[in-house]
């Protein structure tokens, strides 16, 4: 018995070191080798192989079924400059990858400008690794799609270079599109750059996006609880961020800056948190968040700088919404809310833009607290109605309005701090207007004309500035005595641009 022990463990020790001796093959394609075709390699190879292409020009659609399966150029670091693999059929994927844990690197990819066809096609295929690939001139860059109850997940798109391609630099969609990651990507010159539809949980950090014909990032129909952050999106035709109807997701410490349109732009979108971003020289807005058909709510903005656009900040049918410790200066328009109702506003500096620091059109019940609003050129706060509708409940206190308007040395106001043009009364109690003269303070708010409503701004604050709104930098406070008036000035030039 003990005889037949030792011989079946030596058989298994043999066995064992006979499937060691059975490892992972590399396979090279080229010229001269064994497999002229990478296709040929493809079908050759087992899970666990390499394939290694020399360079050359390769005019192949190619179907990559076989897991754990590597594919690279020879020159891993340039080879995209060296190898390149061209549609035989425009019609169809150059790369169609159907297999999990697929490795794809080094490839100038190009060709597939059919309808919906992509240079690097994930078809229901989790943990690929897609990098250091070109992607030019295909109708997509990098397409990952599942449908119905198959996944694409936990794919890594990461230092590819995606450019002029017709529709998608690079897409991801499906309801079981999720936890994959692009990053380090430069995406341009395609017509949108990443485009996300019903996708959920992906990071898109660290990409530069520019110079797309469309948007830059596209989140859209359902695309939830993705994480946006920390990538460069600059000179789009269109809008840097844009997302419809979709939940949940942060935006976070990206720079949103010389878009053709607006910046960052969210409709029918809830639940969202934009903080930390920098949203400026934009021509449209640099943050809007509208409703649409239905407001939408909850959602959090905070911490940005939003400088140099048409207006900083701008609410459109929104209810809900948290606007906290911003920056919105050099604007046409500060902060602007229009039809837009219950929403936290505060702490938030806001100086130095053409017209209005804040515009309120048909917005009530918003908690205005705790602002800094000064030296806008027409108005610290304006109000309008819309038709018969006024902006009323609002609550416009603790904020410090400071040299708002033009100078008129005759009253010791300026004309305009508050604008009230609208039949509706407004209260604005509270705050800190540059002087404790009411004389001054009355000739610096419009309520006069006949069929306007009034602004009660007493009790106000005698003390000076409100220390719970934060002091603008980089800015150094001075008292300056101007006859009755005593003035904070702000030695704060639109420096703080946000570029």
């Amino acid at each position: 018995m003990k005889r037949a022990i030792i011989t079946g463990l030596g058989f298994s020790i043999l066995l064992l070191a006979g499937c060691g001796g059975a490892g992972a093959t590399d396979i090279y394609v080229g010229p001269g080798e064994t497999h002229t075709t990478i296709q040929g390699a493809i079908n050759a190879a087992s899970s666990g192989d390499t394939i290694i292409v020399r360079d050359g020009t390769y005019t192949e659609n190619l179907d990559v079924g076989t897991a754990h399966l590597t594919i690279k150029s020879e020159n891993a670091e340039n080879g995209a400059a060296t190898t390149t693999v061209h549609a035989a059929s425009s019609s169809d994927h150059v790369f169609d990858i159907t297999a999990d844990y697929v490795n794809i690197s080094g490839f100038t990819v190009t060709g597939a400008t059919g309808s919906s066809k992509a240079g690097i096609y994930i078809n229901a295929a989790n943990h690929c690794n897609i990098s250091d690939n070109l992607l030019t001139e295909n109708n997509r860059g990098i397409y990952l799609r599942c449908v119905g109850s198959d996944t694409a997940r936990f794919n890594v798109i990461v230092n590819n270079t995606v450019s002029q391609n017709g529709d998608n630099g690079i897409r991801l969609q499906g309801a079981n599109c999720d936890n994959n990651t692009v990053r380090n990507n430069i995406v341009s010159a395609n017509d949108e750059g990443i485009y996300i539809y019903f996708a959920d949980y992906n990071n898109i950090t660290g990409n530069t996006v520019l110079s797309n014909t469309a948007k830059g990032i596209y989140l859209t129909s359902g695309a939830d609880y993705n994480n946006i952050s920390c990538n460069t999106i600059l000179n789009n035709a269109y809008r840097g961020i844009s997302l419809l109807s979709s939940n949940y997701n942060i935006l976070a410490y990206n720079d949103v800056n010389d878009n053709g349109y607006h910046g960052i732009y969210l409709e029918s979108s809830n639940h969202n948190t934009i903080t930390g971003n920098n949203a400026s020289w934009n021509e449209g807005d640099g943050i809007v968040v509208l409703g649409h058909i239905h407001p939408t709510s909850y959602n959090n903005i905070s911490d940005n700088i939003a400088n140099h656009n048409d207006a900083g900040i701008t609410l459109f049918d929104e209810d809900s919404c948290t606007i906290v410790n911003n920056t919105a200066n050099s604007n046409n328009v500060g902060i602007s809310l229009k039809c837009s109702y219950n929403n936290e506003i505060s702490c938030n500096t806001i100086l130095n833009n053409i017209n209005d620091g804040f515009y309120l059109y048909d917005a009530d019940d918003n908690n205005i607290t705790c602002n800094w609003v000064a030296f806008n050129e027409k108005h610290g706060f304006h109000l309008i109605s819309r038709g018969w509708e006024n902006s009323t409940g609002n609550n416009i206190s603790y904020n410090n309005i400071i040299a708002n308007g033009e100078y008129n040395s005759a009253s010791g106001g300026y004309e305009w701090q508050f604008y009230n043009d609208q039949e509706e009364d407004v209260s604005a109690i509270n705050n800190w207007w540059g002087t404790t003269d009411d004389n001054e303070i009355d000739a610096s708010i419009y309520d006069d004309e006949e069929g306007k409503g009034k602004v009660t701004y007493t009790p106000k604050s005698d003390d000076g500035p409100l220390p719970c709104a934060p002091i603008p930098e980089p800015a150094t406070l001075v008292m300056v005595a101007l006859g009755l008036l005593s003035v904070i000035g702000l030695l704060y030039r639109s420096g703080a641009s946000g570029r």
